[in-house]
C-alpha cells in the first residue's frame, strides 16, 4: 500500500504489522498510537500513518475527526510535499471525506462543497479528472432538494472522463440513482436496476445496489421487482448476515424490502442481527438507515391485534430504534432543509395494510 523506500525503516516495520491486523477497534487504536510517534518527524511517514489511520476504521463508526487528516495530508500536497503515489493516495481519501461528510449531518453542505472546491483544484492540477467530485456537487444539489440543478450536475459529472480517480462504475450508477430518487421514485428505481449490471471494481457491489432496489421496489409496491432484486441480491446480500462483511446498508435495505413485502418473521429475525452491528450506535447515514429498517421490521413484525406481543426486549429495541431514527431524519433534514428523511421514515413505519 505504500511506498517503502520513502518511509523510515521502523515507520515501515509499523505499518506492515499494522496491515496484519483485522479492521476494526483494534487496528484504529494502534494506528493512532502510531500517529502520536510520528507526528512532526519526517513528512511522508506521517503522511502514510495518517492515511492508515482514516483506513483503520473501515467497519466502525464513521469519525469526522478524521477530516483533520485530510486536511493536513491536503495542506501538503499543496506545499508540493507529496510525490505523484502521494498525490493520488490523498485525493482519493479527500474524495472519501466528502462521502463521510455528506454521511453526516453535524457537517454543513456549505462545508462540504468548500472541501470539494478544493479538491477538485488539487486534481485539476495534478492532471486529473473531477468526475467523481462533481457527483458529489450533485449529491449535495439532491440533498437540498433542488432536482434541476441535481439533473444539470448530474449531466456535467456524465461528460467528464473515467480515470484513477473515479468510482467504481456500480457505486456512480447508485449513486446517481438516489440523487435522482428523491424527486423521481420511478426514474430513480430505473437507473438503479441498469446500475446492477453496470461493470462492478469493488467489493461493495452488487450487494448495495441489490439491497437499496429490494427496499425501494417494495415502498413503490413493485412486487415483481423487489421479488427479482431479492433474489438475484440474496447471495451477496444474506453473507453480511453469515460473515459480517462490509455494506450493512444493503443488509438493511434487504430488511426493509422484506418488512414491506410481509415477510415478517424473516425481516425481523434479521433486523436482530443488524442492531448488533457497529454502526446502528452510531450517528451517520448508516445508523440511519439500520435503526430505521429495524424500527420497520420490528413495527411489522408479528404483534400486531390477533398476534402475540412482542418479548419485552424486543419492545424496547424497536422503541430505541424508531427514536434513533426519527432523531437522525430530523438532524439530516434540517441541514436540508426538506422534509426527505422525515417523509421516508413516515413511511416505512406506516402501519402494515
Amino acid at each position: 500500500m505504500h511506498p517503502e523506500n520513502r518511509l523510515t525503516a521502523d515507520v515501515a516495520d509499523a505499518l506492515r504489522r499494522l496491515d496484519a491486523l483485522p479492521p476494526g477497534a483494534r487496528r484504529r487504536e494502534a494506528a493512532d498510537a502510531l500517529l502520536d510517534r510520528v507526528r512532526g518527524r519526517d513528512v511522508h511517514d506521517e503522511l502514510w500513518v495518517r492515511m492508515h489511520v482514516i483506513d483503520a476504521g473501515h467497519g466502525l463508526p464513521q469519525r469526522v475527526a478524521d477530516l483533520e487528516h485530510v486536511t493536513w495530508m491536503l495542506d501538503r500536497v499543496e506545499a508540493a510535499e507529496a510525490d505523484d503515489a502521494e498525490r493520488l493516495a490523498v485525493l482519493w481519501r479527500a474524495k472519501c471525506a466528502l462521502d463521510t461528510m455528506l454521511a453526516t449531518p453535524a457537517c454543513g453542505l456549505d462545508a462540504v462543497e468548500q472541501l470539494a472546491d478544493r479538491a477538485e483544484r488539487l486534481a485539476t492540477a495534478a492532471g486529473l479528472s473531477t468526475r467523481s467530485i462533481a457527483l458529489v456537487r450533485a449529491r449535495c444539489a439532491g440533498e437540498r432538494g433542488d432536482a434541476a440543478a441535481a439533473d444539470l450536475l448530474l449531466a456535467a459529472a456524465a461528460a467528464l472522463p473515467v480515470d484513477a480517480l473515479a468510482d467504481c462504475p456500480t457505486c456512480e450508477a447508485r449513486e446517481v440513482a438516489l440523487v435522482r430518487v428523491r424527486s423521481d421514485r420511478g426514474r430513480g428505481v430505473a437507473d438503479l436496476r441498469r446500475a446492477v449490471d453496470a461493470p462492478r471494481a469493488c467489493h461493495q457491489e452488487p450487494r448495495m445496489s441489490f439491497g437499496l432496489l429490494h427496499a425501494l421496489a417494495a415502498r413503490g409496491g413493485d412486487e415483481a421487482l423487489a421479488r427479482w432484486a431479492s433474489r438475484r441480491g440474496r447471495p451477496a446480500v444474506l453473507a453480511w448476515f453469515d460473515r459480517g462483511e462490509d455494506a450493512p446498508a444493503a443488509a438493511a435495505g434487504h430488511v426493509v424490502g422484506l418488512a414491506l413485502r410481509g415477510r415478517r418473521r424473516a425481516a425481523g429475525r434479521r433486523a436482530l442481527v443488524l442492531a448488533g452491528h457497529p454502526t446502528f450506535s452510531g450517528h451517520d447515514l448508516e445508523a440511519y438507515l439500520l435503526s430505521s429498517a429495524v424500527a420497520c421490521a420490528l413495527h411489522r413484525a408479528p404483534g400486531s391485534p390477533g398476534a402475540r406481543p412482542l418479548p419485552e426486549a424486543v419492545e424496547d429495541l424497536r422503541r430505541t430504534a424508531a427514536a434513533r431514527a426519527h432523531a437522525l431524519a430530523e438532524a439530516f433534514d434540517a441541514r436540508s432543509g426538506t422534509r426527505h428523511r422525515r417523509d421516508e421514515l413516515a413511511e416505512l413505519l406506516a402501519p402494515p395494510a
